[in-house]
């Protein structure tokens, strides 16, 4: 996903650089799940294959592979997880 700049109006300087976040393989997000670029705005976001995003959770930073994350801000509550669909 890419997303637009924010620009301030009086000195039109760009508060957010152009970076994308990056959604790996099978990667489970639950309802209402936010995806926002953390700290630094000039990097790629990486979301690793693999990993769960919970109920409500607002994602800031980097996920692990293979890992749950859960809450506002969210955590890793669990690493080294493995799951698969049943169909």
């Amino acid at each position: 996903m890419n997303f637009t700049f924010i620009q301030r109006v009086r000195n039109k300087i760009k508060v957010n650089k152009k970076a994308s976040i990056i959604i790996d393989k099978s990667v489970k997000m639950v309802d209402c799940s936010v995806l926002i670029r953390g700290k630094n705005n000039n990097l790629n976001s990486i979301i690793g294959s693999g990993s769960v995003i919970g109920i409500n959770s607002i994602v800031t930073k980097n996920i692990p592979i293979d890992s749950v994350t859960v809450g506002n801000l969210a955590k890793v509550v669990q690493e080294n997880i493995e799951w698969k669909d049943k169909f």
